[in-house]
């Protein structure tokens, strides 16, 4: 790994490759681990670049509140250390997809193109910040533990969870490995970001959207309905997996994102 100053700390870096940027944008409450049999894969094409968010894996800690904007500055940051002034590809899984909300609507010139893995545009509901914000509560009172279990459960399909343990006991640990206090700063930019749905119809970069069978937190009628307002889009459901599609089935995974940037 590299460490890539930014103006609000250290980020951690994992660069595979060489090439055309690609970007890879972790879920919560994950880091740059998830993406390992993509930094393999693709790298033979592209210089995969998947940092772990500030707050995460071996990034600098969070000093107080933090944006999706914020974290999306620091993703330029590192882009302009690493790729200064070129377009590259965004994929961006779950809370990975919010961010990239940011960067297509901030700087469209640097988005090539754009991958959208299990995530969705519109903001919380009043209920689902309200369940978040007891989240917030629970962890400050009790510590991480049962959030982090009630959210595996939810995660992963029911057919990984039947059928691969260990990967279940590996993303149990790397959500492990999350700070409470990330988790705490994180849920918290999570029930405020904005509404990015308003900003699907100017999005014009080839764009791919892949959803799961086994996804309870982004359903795929949602993520269809998500492709179908970003024009041209592509629409990929991937099955007998849940929202870590990536881990859960990286060879499915890998081969659509192969097809989509014509490896």
């Amino acid at each position: 790994m590299i460490v890539v100053q930014t103006p609000a700390g250290q980020v951690a870096v994992q660069v595979s490759g060489t090439g055309e940027p690609l970007l890879l944008i972790p879920g919560f409450p994950l880091d740059h681990r998830m993406w390992n049999s993509q930094l393999r894969s693709l790298s033979q094409s592209f210089q995969v670049i998947a940092p772990d968010l500030r707050g995460f894996g071996a990034s600098s800690k969070l000093g107080g509140s933090v944006s999706l904007r914020d974290y999306a500055d620091d993703l330029i940051a590192i882009m302009e250390q690493l790729a200064p002034g070129r377009a590259f590809t965004v994929c961006g899984l779950s809370m990975g997809g919010y961010i990239a909300w940011q960067l297509v609507r901030n700087w469209p010139e640097r988005v090539a193109r754009l991958i959208l893995c299990h995530t969705r545009a519109a903001a919380d509901s009043p209920e689902t910040a309200r369940g978040r914000r007891i989240a917030i509560e629970a962890i400050r009172q009790s510590g991480p533990n049962a959030f982090l279990q009630a959210m595996l459960e939810r995660v992963l399909g029911a057919t990984t969870r039947q059928q691969q343990p260990e990967l279940v006991a590996r993303v149990q640990g790397w959500m492990a490995a999350a700070p409470a206090e990330s988790l705490i700063q994180t849920l918290e930019a999570l029930a405020t970001r904005p509404d990015a749905t308003p900003w699907l119809k100017a999005i014009n970069c080839p764009t791919l959207v892949i959803a799961g069978t086994e996804d309870p937190i982004t359903p795929a009628a949602e993520m269809r309905e998500l492709a179908g307002q970003i024009a041209g889009s592509q629409f990929v459901l991937l099955e007998q997996v849940g929202h870590l599609s990536p881990c859960e089935s990286p060879e499915h995974f890998d081969a659509v994102l192969q097809q989509f940037l014509r490896i």
